[in-house]
């Protein structure tokens, strides 16, 4: 099984955390209604905050927002689902949200997922807390490249507490979990895997010209258009 990478020709283009971002703090979830049971270990933790902390904490919202969240003050939903993947690309990067956060319960389907929130939070240089489980806990070192946590409500409720607090620790889990994408889980670092395994799934016709007759750059455009489509079709999930 090989990983998501990130195209750098859509995903480009973020700016750093600021060192004190301005009020409101913003803190920020992308996804679908797919994640209504994950989203409902965090919903007793955001009314919380959202009440604790009003005028100051704000949570939004892209893709849904759960029923029950609807009306409270300091919790909104920016849009509903998109689809296409480059304006999904073009909202996360423009957002200028101060933390994210992606919950999963802890079962066999979400086991099977990819880390594909945290490629997506971490190259927009957005620090986020992820929960304790795969396919997180393969990819995020704690404390360093995001913040995992146990599924339970206090539990999250302080880690959100300590980033709101912390802003050292905010712009440096940024900065560094945004260098490992950058250095490791790009289209440049993995598209001859890619194209090495697309290559070889040969249904019938022509077979493949071999490795040699083409350049890198040949097979990184192609891998990366691959990895284009994949996405697209999971971007929502």
């Amino acid at each position: 099984v090989l990983p998501n990478y990130i195209n750098l020709d859509i995903w480009d283009g973020s700016k750093p955390p600021a060192e004190k971002p301005s009020d409101p703090f913003v803190i920020g979830w992308f996804g679908t209604a797919t994640h209504d049971e994950d989203l409902a270990i965090i919903k007793p933790t955001i009314v919380k905050l959202a009440r604790k902390y009003a005028g100051k904490v704000i949570f939004k919202f892209w893709g849904y927002l759960p029923k029950d969240l609807e009306g409270i003050p300091g919790v909104q939903l920016v849009r509903g689902s998109q689809p296409d993947l480059r304006l999904h690309a073009r909202d996360l990067v423009n957002c200028r949200i101060d933390l994210a956060l992606a919950p999963l319960l802890d079962h066999p389907f979400n086991h099977a997922k990819s880390d594909l929130k945290w490629l997506e939070y971490s190259i927009c240089q957005i620090p986020g807390i992820y929960s304790t489980i795969s396919p997180y806990t393969a990819s995020v070192t704690h404390g360093k490249t995001g913040w995992l946590v146990d599924n339970d409500p206090a539990i999250w409720a302080d880690a959100i507490e300590k980033f709101i607090s912390d802003d050292t620790l905010r712009r440096s889990i940024a900065t560094q979990a945004y260098d490992e994408v950058r250095r490791t889980r790009c289209v440049d670092n993995g598209s001859e895997q890619w194209d090495a395994l697309y290559c070889s799934f040969v249904a019938g016709g022509t077979r493949p010209r071999g490795a040699t007759d083409e350049s890198l750059e040949a097979k990184r455009h192609r891998a990366a258009a691959h990895i284009m489509l994949f996405q697209s079709e999971v971007a929502s999930n």
